[in-house]
């Protein structure tokens, strides 16, 4: 009996391929041949728009601990390079990165070659292997994270190590600094739905290229600002709600306050009725 393309894999460098299989019951051989390196781009963890150039992943990992609610953040690494079938193809996927240090994704497509030798079609850009699903054929949504083995325990524990190497806190400072950096995401998440709730409304008010909302002039190209006005614009905001929401407060303290006093008050006249009705009592014995 001839042996499977895994074993075969393995075979050929013990050392530096190792096997698992995901939740889906595929297979996969991780080949650590080729050096890992850590980028500018992981020293902040982060959601970005665009994963070219956020260089982590939060998702579910099962068995392993969440750093919050019951995500866990995956780094993308350049390096990073993995084996697999996927329906009836034998798949490679890489990690790269290009002159510039954001990430960029190879993927070689063998057909039904299981020596990985022969390469039908190939492809290298920054879209996170959204071209490789595109073309792979069969039925079924196919998850990349599970594709990559991102959903393995001991994989995601390996990739964080050698983060940790560089960034030996990066991991630790993030839970320390969720709730600001989970403001962040939400923020950009809001706005994102903001914009697009906007551009509706552009579209079905006025075929012109711009329109008035709350007194500023409102576009299809949106408005241009640098990343340091984005942040001014975002902390002036957050310091103005912080405010509106201190002021409810102490409205809310004001308010229960007064509605304690017209109790005392009310418990000071029943106090006294009942004190005449007593006196008056008394005078008729």
């Amino acid at each position: 009996m001839s042996s499977h393309w895994s074993e075969r894999l393995l075979i050929y460098n013990p050392y530096k391929c190792h096997l698992f299989k995901c939740r889906n019951r595929s297979i996969i051989v991780r080949d650590d041949t080729r050096k890992y390196e850590v980028l500018p781009l992981h020293a902040k963890i982060g959601i970005g728009e665009n994963l070219a150039t956020s260089g982590y992943l939060d998702i579910k990992v099962n068995g392993y601990e969440p750093e919050y609610e019951d995500r866990t953040w995956v780094p993308i690494i350049p390096g990073y390079t993995i084996f697999t079938k996927v329906h009836n193809s034998f798949v490679q996927l890489s990690i790269e990165k290009n002159i510039d240090n954001t990430l960029i994704f190879y993927w070689a497509d063998y057909g039904g070659d299981e020596t990985f030798a022969n390469i039908q079609y190939s492809s290298r850009k920054p879209d996170f292997f959204a071209s490789l699903i595109a073309r792979l054929p069969g039925e079924g949504r196919i998850s990349i994270p599970d594709l990559l083995g991102f959903n393995d325990k001991n994989n995601v524990e390996f990739l964080r190590s050698i983060i940790n190497a560089k960034f030996p806190t990066i991991f630790k400072d993030f839970k320390k600094n969720y709730s600001a950096i989970n403001k962040g995401i939400t923020l950009k998440q809001s706005c994102k739905r903001k914009g697009i709730a906007i551009l509706d409304d552009i579209t079905l008010s006025s075929n012109s290229t711009s329109n008035i909302m709350s007194g500023l002039t409102v576009s299809r190209e949106g408005l241009l600002m640098d990343g340091l006005s984005v942040q001014a614009l975002a902390v002036q905001f957050f310091e103005i709600k912080d405010e509106l929401y201190r002021v409810k407060k102490q409205l809310k303290i004001e308010k229960d306050k007064n509605l304690q006093n017209n109790h005392e008050e009310e418990d000071i006249d029943e106090n006294q009725n009942l004190d005449y009705m007593i006196d008056e009592a008394i005078s008729k014995e």
